[in-house]
This record gives C-alpha cells, sequence and structure tokens, in this order.
C-alpha cells in the first residue's frame, strides 16, 4: 500500500547556540502544528521525525538526554523519532551508542572522510557491541563524505542548519504496480495529491514544505530487489542488475519533476 512513510521536521539551531529550552520549545510547537493541520485533514504520515543539525562539541551530555527525554514525553499517543547526528571530534561520540540503547526513538550517524575518522568510529561506536545489543547498531549509520539532509534515518542530518519539513515515501507496490501495467498516471496521482496535502499542511502549520524525497523505501515484503528482478527478468545481482537500478532512479526521478 503505497503512503507517506515519514514527515520529518528539520529543526534549526539559532546563531550556532545550543539552547536546550529553545530547541526543545521549537521542536514541540512545530511538531504540535503540523500535527494538528494533518488531523485536520484525517491524513497522518507513517511515522513523525525530527531532525537536527550535527551536535555542537559544546552542548553538555545531559542536555543532549533532556532534549530527546523532553520532546519524546511531551507526545505520548505518537513516538517522534529523532535524529541526532554527531562529529567524530564530539567529546560525547563514545556516549551517542548509549542514548540510542535508552531511547528506541533515537538514530544517529557520523560522517568521515578519511581513514582515521573511520578508526575512530569503529573504536568509539562500533567495539562497544560487546556491551551493547546489536541491533541497536540498526539506529546508527557511518556516512562517507557527507551527510544526507533527508527524512531517511539513519544517515541524516540538518546541515544547512534550515527550518521545514519534508516526506519520504513507501511506495515501492505502487512501482511495481505501474511497471507491470505500463501505467505512469497511477503514480504520478500518487505523487501529485500527497504534494497537494503538504502544500496544504504547510499553509496551514506555517511550517516551509521543503519536498519529497522519492527514493525507492523498501519495507518488509516491499521490496526493491523485486523490482529489479522484474526488469531484468532475473535474479538480483545478475547481469543488468546495475542498468536496472539507474533505470529505477531515472523512473523516481521524472516523478519528482511533476511536482
Amino acid at each position: 500500500m503505497a503512503l507517506v512513510r515519514a514527515l520529518a521536521l528539520h529543526i534549526p539551531v539559532q546563531d550556532n547556540k545550543w539552547n536546550v529550552e529553545v530547541i526543545t520549545r521549537t521542536s514541540i510547537e512545530l511538531l504540535d502544528r503540523a500535527i494538528m493541520c494533518c488531523r485536520d485533514i484525517k491524513y497522518s504520515p507513517w511515522t513523525w521525525r525530527m531532525v537536527l543539525p550535527p551536535l555542537s562539541n559544546v552542548i553538555a551530555y545531559q542536555d543532549i538526554r533532556k532534549i530527546v527525554t523532553d520532546i519524546s514525553n511531551s507526545f505520548t499517543n505518537i513516538k517522534i523519532l529523532i535524529a541526532l547526528p554527531i562529529k567524530i571530534n564530539n567529546p560525547y561520540i563514545n556516549k551517542i551508542i548509549d542514548i540510542i540503547n535508552e531511547n528506541d526513538n533515537v538514530y544517529s550517524s557520523t560522517s568521515c572522510d578519511d581513514e582515521h575518522c573511520i578508526y575512530k568510529t569503529i573504536e568509539s561506536i562500533y567495539r562497544r557491541f560487546k556491551d551493547i545489543d546489536i541491533n541497536v547498531y540498526t539506529n546508527f549509520a557511518l556516512t562517507f563524505g557527507s551527510w544526507v539532509e533527508s527524512p531517511y534515518f539513519p544517515a541524516t542530518a540538518n546541515i544547512s542548519n534550515t527550518i521545514g519539513f519534508s516526506i519520504s515515501l513507501r511506495y515501492v507496490d505502487l512501482i511495481k504496480r505501474s511497471l507491470i501495467d505500463n501505467n505512469k498516471d497511477v503514480l504520478s496521482d500518487f505523487i501529485l495529491e500527497i504534494d497537494k496535502i503538504f502544500r496544504y499542511v504547510s499553509n496551514c502549520s506555517n511550517i516551509p514544505y521543503l519536498g519529497i524525497d522519492a527514493s525507492l523505501s523498501p519495507w518488509m515484503k516491499e521490496s526493491v530487489a523485486e523490482l529489479i528482478e522484474l526488469l531484468i527478468e532475473d535474479k538480483l545481482g545478475s547481469i543488468g542488475s546495475f542498468n536496472a537500478i539507474y533505470t529505477l532512479n531515472m523512473y523516481v526521478r521524472k516523478l519528482v519533476e511533476i511536482v
């Protein structure tokens, strides 16, 4: 079933001042407004998310925990997923996995561009597997070169320090139907309808709408691998797999151009 996988609020930090009260208040106010506007039209994304800029080196560890606790406790009926990206030189790099372990709604990532950074990430985070449940690491990502500014977790960060919301989709099954039936209208109609809904939410909430991340997002049986195999009429990894991935990327890019 095609749906909006996530609405992610991108929360800025003013003048690089990590004022916990301001960040928490801003996050709660924006989430509240977006949730109320979605309720007005009886439409809700599958998940609600918020993305912060990379954590400052000057913010206290207890303040990081307070941001998570205060925001999470403010929405008892809705689970808010929180992205806390962290730089490798942050003094709390070795403690971020503890916050994730204690809060299953917290995600994090770090960005590396050299071997030293990768080694430090391994030593600070991944070697903690001895006393941390291995499944906790699905909430952490190591990116190469730069963070991705996206509603997709965990490899995201508000690197532009912007304010607004973006959305991601769960629509692999709809693309499959479109390919089988050679009917692009079913996809364009879905994208246009979703875009219309969230332009309304933006106007209603007075929160800038940053757009749709149309990346194909697999979920359970809704597999991108199945789409690739459909295109090449063979198993994933067979000759033609990379070309099929390119074809799907172009297909998705053209969809985004209609909004």
